[in-house]
């Protein structure tokens, strides 16, 4: 991207690092997946702001974030398909099974979602702050 970073995209970057930060610190893994989840969900918002068209009239369904990211942002498509998958388990975290998924899950996951942020962050043009793990 070129010229200043829009306000508004500047802001969720900035909300999607804080989630990360405070995922890292999270003893508890269902926790610290459902925040690093959230987090890569912050960060597509950002894509999705520098790359959203108008809408069309006509009938509007709700929408993945990570279907959109797929259809805005074709290079992305792999992470769509990672967060994609993994938001059933932050559903059932957030329902309370806490169980599915493990410590390594939630690395993983936190991991991921650093590294998201931060390839996000060089595409609004935004100077990392060392996110990714």
């Amino acid at each position: 991207m070129t010229g200043p970073v829009p306000g508004s995209v500047a802001n969720v970057l900035t909300q999607a690092r804080h989630i990360w930060a405070g995922a890292v610190l999270e003893p508890q893994p269902a926790e610290k997946y459902r925040s690093a989840h959230i987090a890569a969900l912050r960060a597509a918002a950002a894509v999705l702001a520098l790359k959203a068209r108008p809408a069309s009239v006509g009938s509007r369904r709700p929408t993945s974030a990570w279907v959109l990211l797929d259809r805005l942002a074709p290079e992305l498509s792999e992470w769509s398909a990672y967060f994609s998958d993994s938001a059933q388990r932050r559903a059932a975290i957030e329902a309370g099974s806490v169980s599915v998924v493990s410590e390594r899950d939630a690395d993983d996951l936190l991991r991921a979602a650093g590294e998201f942020i931060a390839i996000v962050e060089r595409m609004a043009g935004v100077l990392s702050l060392g996110v990714a793990s």
